[in-house]
Formats: C-alpha cells, sequence, structure tokens
C-alpha cells in the first residue's frame, strides 16, 4: 500500500520494475496493473534456454576456486548492499 502511494504521487519514487509481490499471480484488481510508472514482470524473466547449465557451472567453478584458495567470482558485497 505504501509503495503504491508513493508510485501513485510519483515525488518520492518516479517509478518500479516489480517482480515479486505477496499475493502470486498478481490479482486483476491490483492497482500495480494500472499505474504507468509500474513495469510488471514474473519472477522468472531471467530465465533462458541455457540459465541452469550457467549456473551449475558458475557454482562448480566457484566451489573449484574455493577449495584452490583463489578467489570467488561474483561475491556478495554485504556493505554496499548487494
Amino acid at each position: 500500500v505504501a509503495l503504491i502511494s508513493m508510485l501513485e504521487d510519483g515525488t518520492q519514487i518516479v517509478g518500479a520494475a516489480l517482480d515479486v509481490f505477496t499475493v502470486v499471480p498478481l490479482p486483476q484488481t491490483s492497482m500495480s496493473w494500472s499505474l504507468p510508472n509500474v513495469l510488471i514482470s514474473p519472477h522468472n524473466a531471467d530465465i533462458l534456454h541455457n540459465s541452469r547449465h550457467r549456473s551449475v557451472k558458475f557454482f562448480t567453478d566457484n566451489v573449484k576456486n574455493y577449495i584452490s584458495g583463489e578467489d570467488l567470482e561474483m561475491v556478495v558485497d554485504k556493505s554496499a548492499g548487494y
């Protein structure tokens, strides 16, 4: 409710791309559908034909790096917020 209010007002948040909702699927009656400054996407929009293969390869490569004491790829920086 607060997010929708801020998006309707447009002064604090001018737009949003949303892919996670409390209720899935997002009900047709949701205000989110009618807001011109909101992009709604399914939570799995990033899945491509080779996504699982790439995920497994990334994981196994990082396990090998960890075991051999090498740097890991794409480590989350919690202090930076991502």
